[in-house]
């Protein structure tokens, strides 16, 4: 869903909500009469906040169409796929899904991604290949190291690029610290941590692109907290002669409205440089502070 879509959400569910109960479906139907995700989105919606004053915010609709997203994914997952038996869906987004799955050998959890099969083009295949490829650049505690990746072939879907990696248990990195009721100097020592595995990753050529709290985990290791920065999935690296070409064309926007730099907000991929994650920093800095 685009943020026009999310306002259209968002737009339909304050209107059918001061209906009468009966009349509700009628009306989102007919405002989506041949779009029925969004009208699902919508009555879901309605079911679950149904208080009269609730106020429906954009997080809110995002959250549960990606819950939505979610569920179908689980529902469409095969049991296996090479190595790892499926255990639940922990992410789901428009191209991919990453799964909880187990391997066989050596035995544990990890964190399975696939493109889904309505999304696999070229593009989408060459961008999974430069996630991995950057994943497998990054040698830092606090970057979610990867373990195989692959293509694999069934019957029912075809070929599936997959890659396995650290299943990291965490909370984000805002989250985190208001749970701990953190102080200014716990705060601090969290962000530079995440600083420097930034750094880190920028001397391997890698930027991210799309830092914000919701891909910055926060676990603990030993009793110590640990920041994991994830989701490479939009990153692009500093020299095209280290993996496939940098699939971003001019205009298009790319990242978390909030934390983009003004460069990435005029959409010129070639301008978008290591400063652009440090503008994000700077953002999340600002969040952790007050």
């Amino acid at each position: 869903m685009t943020p026009a879509d999310y306002q259209r959400v968002a737009d339909a569910f304050e209107s059918a909500r001061k209906l009468p109960a009966a009349e509700r479906e009628d009306f989102v139907r007919q405002r989506f009469p041949a779009e029925e995700a969004m009208a699902q989105t919508v009555l879901r919606l309605l079911r679950h906040h149904e208080l009269p004053q609730i106020e429906l915010t954009i997080p809110m609709i995002v959250a549960e169409v990606n819950r939505q997203s979610a569920d179908s994914a689980l529902a469409a997952a095969p049991q296996r796929i090479r190595d790892f038996e499926i255990r639940e869906v922990i992410g789901a987004g428009g191209m991919g899904v990453v799964y909880r799955a187990t391997q066989d050998n050596p035995r544990r959890d990890v964190a399975l991604k696939v493109v889904r099969q309505a999304w696999l083009t070229p593009k989408s295949r060459q961008r999974f290949e430069v996630e991995s490829h950057v994943l497998g650049l990054l040698r830092h505690p606090g970057a979610a190291q990867i373990y195989e990746a692959g293509i694999w072939e069934s019957d029912r879907d075809g070929d599936t690029p997959y890659f396995a990696m650290e299943l990291v248990n965490g909370v984000s990195l805002t989250t985190y610290a208001t749970n701990h009721t953190l102080d200014i100097p716990s705060r601090l020592r969290l962000l530079i941590s995440v600083c420097e595995t930034v750094q880190h990753a920028h001397q391997k050529g890698v930027i991210h692109r799309d830092l914000k709290p919701e891909n910055i985990l926060v676990t603990e290791v030993d009793g110590a907290a640990l920041p994991k920065v994830l989701d490479f999935g939009v990153a692009r690296l500093a020299d095209p002669e280290q993996a496939p070409q940098d699939i971003t064309i001019d205009g298009q926007l790319v990242g978390t409205l909030p934390y983009m730099s003004p460069e990435q907000l005029e959409g010129v991929a070639a301008t978008i440089d290591t400063r652009s994650d440090v503008y994000s920093l700077g953002v999340i800095l600002y969040e952790l502070l007050t």
